[in-house]
Order: structure tokens, then C-alpha cells, then sequence
């Protein structure tokens, strides 16, 4: 039941004769060679949103992307029922996949990464975005 939201998407394209899809469900499908991309290319923030049909307890969350659509600086926030709190704010990132920890465990239905740069200044890609 969980669904994804984007602040924008790519529509899809031929990649080695394969049409590829970069819709938001792409980033909570379990599939790390599937991936949401933004489709504002070099025009931040950049907004995907994972939404829970109930509240779940989150300690953290995994996070990966791809090679060439690194975020280097984003913010995950998760909603309190009134407002977006930051839980972490990740600066000069470089791996393709971390475990981002939050200070302390939260109970929420939602959780979103605000990219604001990422390594090429092109477009930014979430291929995972994990409990």
C-alpha cells in the first residue's frame, strides 16, 4: 500500500532497446536497476515522497541511487501530522548506497528527500528509498 509522489518525473526513453520508466514508484519498488529522475535538469529542489497507508516507526532510512545521478545534498524529512521535520541533512554525499540514521526514532506516514545539488548538476536519481 505504500505510494510515491515526485515533484516532477522523466518521461520514459529507449535505453539499448528497452523503454525505460522514471515515475516516483520506481524509488519504493525493491528494484535498485529501476529509478525515479527528476525532469527539472539542474533546477533544485527535487522532492520525491514515500506516503504509508499507516503510521510506521523509522530509526532510519535506506537510500540508494545510481552512478550518474548521485544527490550530493538533500534533506530527509518526515511529516509529524501538521509539518515536514528534517531528520537529517546530508551534505558532500558521494555513495550510491547509505543507511541515513535518524537522531531518534520517529512514528510517521510519510518521508521525503529534498535534493538540492547532485554530483553532475543535471538530474537527480533515487533508485531506493527504504525502511
Amino acid at each position: 500500500g505504500t505510494t510515491a509522489t515526485a515533484s516532477s518525473f522523466h518521461a520514459p526513453n529507449v535505453v539499448n532497446g528497452a523503454t525505460r520508466t522514471y515515475v516516483p514508484s520506481n524509488a519504493i519498488d525493491g528494484d535498485l536497476a529501476t529509478f525515479w529522475n527528476d525532469d527539472t535538469q539542474s533546477a533544485y529542489p527535487d522532492t520525491p515522497t514515500a506516503t504509508a497507508p499507516a503510521a510506521v516507526a523509522l530509526a532510519g532510512v535506506g537510500f540508494a541511487s545510481i552512478s550518474d545521478g548521485v544527490p550530493t545534498a538533500f534533506t530527509v524529512q518526515t511529516w509529524d501530522g501538521a509539518a515536514w521535520v528534517t531528520q537529517a541533512d546530508i551534505t558532500g554525499n558521494t555513495a550510491l548506497t547509505r543507511w541515513i540514521p535518524f537522531a531518534a526514532a520517529v512514528s510517521t506516514t510519510q518521508v521525503r528527500v529534498v535534493i538540492t545539488a547532485d554530483q553532475d548538476g543535471s538530474f537527480s536519481r533515487i533508485a531506493e528509498l527504504t525502511p
